[in-house]
């Protein structure tokens, strides 16, 4: 009688398992407080944002925890390092080329041409189109106060990454325009779908410095607090062909960032849908940020007002929420001389 033979170890099949996934996060707090010192304010310690760091970090693992995911956080200046390392490796074999970046540290590093763009939406947090950064003139200006560099010598394009692509390829197309001659693209990380949309309108060399077997997003995380230089996305308006940030009437713009009641985090930022773990990865930087400002002014020994913060490079945008308009009386835009605390306060109270 033939016995049934058993399978070894060896030769068991062993169970499929998906790969992680990866969260990625540039950790850019410390390097966009630090624009606030050119307003005369004494920022946090070190040790004090890197703590929020950790903070922003651990919501986002608490947030994925039943993902499949892991979050991988890159230092900013690691990952600035890294892409200018690359940037003058290729500056080596064509030493005549400008940098052209639409991120200032980058452009600032290298010698550069900052082309001030974002990604801009409306007031119900649809994106419409990309612009000029809030405090500059349009993308096709700026660009024009250069057209001598960018057209006489071969030009090297640095990112700190791309996502979906459209930013890069907005910038590509615009110095194709212009008779620009890209030698090189260089990015700290480049995910499957943006490489697709860059080759539609560049067929040269593309670097990477950072690469990842399987991504599902990829944030600064200063996109996460409220009030911070260039946080979240720009709220403007559609003319024509191009966008343009809103001004309020004493010129300070406005922006969504990229947690409740604001922005949309599980759409902007591939966060989990689930309403309570939003709600409470929301409240956590919302804490943050209000931690954050007061410090600052305890280091400063005053209130810090909107005005204290507004003329940033990058821009401070002021935080509006379709979800809280109008709950609190006739719909208003906060003022330049409210204090951060207070508003920040408000908004939790509000949202909580």
């Amino acid at each position: 009688m033939k016995t049934q033979r058993q399978a070894s170890p060896q030769s068991a099949e062993l169970p499929h398992t998906e790969p992680k996934k990866q969260y990625i996060i540039t950790q850019t707090l410390g390097g966009v407080l630090r624009s606030l010192k050119a307003t005369n304010l004494i920022i946090p310690s070190a040790e004090r944002i890197a703590r929020g760091e950790e903070t922003i970090l651990s919501g986002i693992r608490s947030l994925t925890k039943d993902q499949n995911t892991e979050v991988v956080a890159i230092p900013m200046d690691e990952q600035c390092d890294k892409i200018s390392a690359a940037v003058h490796k290729v500056k080596k074999a064509c030493p005549t080329a400008t940098i052209v970046s639409t991120a200032p540290l980058l452009s600032f590093e290298n010698g550069g041409i900052c082309v001030e763009m974002s990604r801009i939406v409306d007031l119900q947090g649809k994106l419409i189109g990309i612009g000029s950064r809030p405090g500059h003139p349009s993308i096709e200006r700026q660009l024009a106060r250069h057209d001598r560099m960018i057209q006489e010598q071969p030009v090297i394009v640095a990112e700190d990454g791309s996502f979906t692509g459209s930013s890069l390829q907005h910038l590509l197309a615009k110095l194709q325009e212009r008779r620009a001659r890209v030698q090189a693209v260089v990015l700290g990380i480049l995910f499957p779908q943006a490489k697709e949309a860059v080759r539609k309108v560049y067929k040269g060399e593309i670097i990477t410095c950072y690469d990842f077997s399987n991504p599902t997003d990829w944030m600064p995380s200063h996109d996460f607090v409220p009030f911070t230089p260039n946080a979240g996305r720009v709220v403007g308006f559609e003319f024509g062909a191009n966008a343009f940030p809103i001004y309020l009437y004493d010129g300070a713009s406005i922006c969504m960032p990229y947690i409740l009641p604001y922005g949309k985090p599980d759409d902007w930022a591939s966060l989990p849908p689930e309403r309570f773990g939003l709600r409470n990865f929301s409240l956590l930087c919302l804490h943050l940020a209000h931690d954050l400002f007061e410090e600052t002014e305890r280091l400063n020994e005053k209130h810090i007002l909107i005005s204290d913060v507004w003329d940033t490079r990058p821009r401070t945008s002021i935080p509006i929420s379709p979800m809280l308009s109008g709950l609190d009386g006739p719909l208003d835009f906060s003022d330049t001389p409210e204090r951060i605390t207070r508003l920040l306060h408000f908004d939790m109270e509000m949202f909580s």
